[in-house]
């Protein structure tokens, strides 16, 4: 019984406790956006380059560049933000340019293709 009980929280765990961040993943051709659905004070932001060349982006809110990171190839970059004071964040990938992704707690995943 104690070994049924201890593989189910094993199981269930990660659903339990998982703690919700916004992952974007840059590929050649796409960038797939995965939201939260939980509003928090703190986010963070997991950066993953699939690319075979370094991305620049810069994080601003309401027209405002507060700091640029380059996320190299293969090596995910994380940048956590406290929204206290901050009403809105958003990513510009600069080099290579692409469309800007909006950091919104709505549970939606979706990917920007090149074409949109």
């Amino acid at each position: 019984m104690i070994k049924i009980i201890t593989f189910l929280f094993f199981v269930f765990s990660p659903l339990i406790f998982a703690v919700e961040n916004f992952v974007i993943e840059f590929n050649n051709d796409k960038v797939f956006v995965k939201n939260p659905s939980k509003e928090s004070k703190t986010v963070t932001i997991t950066l993953n380059n699939n690319t075979s060349e370094v991305i620049t982006a810069a994080f601003e809110s309401k027209g405002s560049q507060m700091s640029t990171v380059a996320i190299f190839p293969g090596e995910p970059h994380v940048v956590d933000y406290s929204l206290e004071y901050i009403k809105s964040l958003s990513l510009v990938p600069l080099s290579p340019p692409s469309r800007t992704i909006e950091f919104k707690f709505d549970g939606r995943s979706y990917e920007i293709s090149e074409e949109n």
